[in-house]
């Protein structure tokens, strides 16, 4: 060491590098968790789980038939649907009348097809309080939009029959119920109730259920 080495300044200590600077623009693509139908959230919500009550089993809203056949019980994979539910989804399905598209949680998913008996004008029935369901009734019957008429009348008999009543109960509900309906359809000089009757059973028949009855367990 030299006699002048305390002269000696030490070495500066070098700064790290700097990052590069980071482009602006849009952020980098994400893998999406799922394909997304439209208007996704305002769809369906009667297929929601219940915590009380029977979960619905089938569902149409015009674009998608939503279907439940099965649901874990005891964790078991059991068959919920009835018989005739799970034939008429079939026989759509072989006709081409619905198309497979997902199937999210126990809830499978359709898309209708534009000439089927299912197809009709988008309107979300099972975002709508029991009321609405019912002046849509009322209004399909007016203007003769037979499908749209069939699909209300199964959301409100749905909602019903799903609430847990006791039989009894769930009857004089029911009938209370179409009662009222007459009524609305009358004041607005709608059709008659046999009108109503056979484009009921018309659109029922056109749609796989042979007698063209209203089936409550959708």
């Amino acid at each position: 060491m030299s006699t002048d080495a305390w002269l000696e300044l030490p070495a500066e200590p070098q700064a790290a590098p700097t990052p590069p600077k980071r482009k602006r623009g849009r952020p980098p693509k994400t893998v999406s968790a799922g394909k997304k139908l439209t208007k996704e959230r305002l769809r369906a919500p009667s297929m929601q789980r219940r915590l009380y009550g029977r979960d619905r089993i089938w569902a149409c809203d015009g674009e998608y038939v939503y279907f439940r056949p099965t649901k874990m019980i005891d964790g078991v994979k059991t068959v919920v649907a009835n018989p005739t539910t799970y034939a008429r989804h079939k026989d759509a399905l072989a006709r081409g009348h619905i198309v497979h598209v997902e199937t999210q949680d126990d809830v499978e998913i359709y898309k209708v097809s534009p000439d089927s008996p299912f197809a009709r004008r988008g309107l979300y029935l099972g975002e709508m309080p029991d009321h609405q369901v019912r002046r849509q009734v009322a209004v399909a019957a007016c203007r003769r939009e037979w499908p749209l008429y069939v699909d209300a009348l199964e959301e409100l008999a749905g909602r019903i029959k799903n609430r847990g009543y006791d039989p009894a109960f769930h009857a004089n509900v029911w009938r209370d119920q179409l009662a009222y309906i007459d009524i609305l359809i009358s004041m607005r000089g709608g059709p008659s109730p046999a009108e109503c009757g056979r484009e009921l059973q018309a659109v029922r028949m056109k749609r796989g259920e042979s007698r063209g009855r209203l089936i409550v367990q959708m």
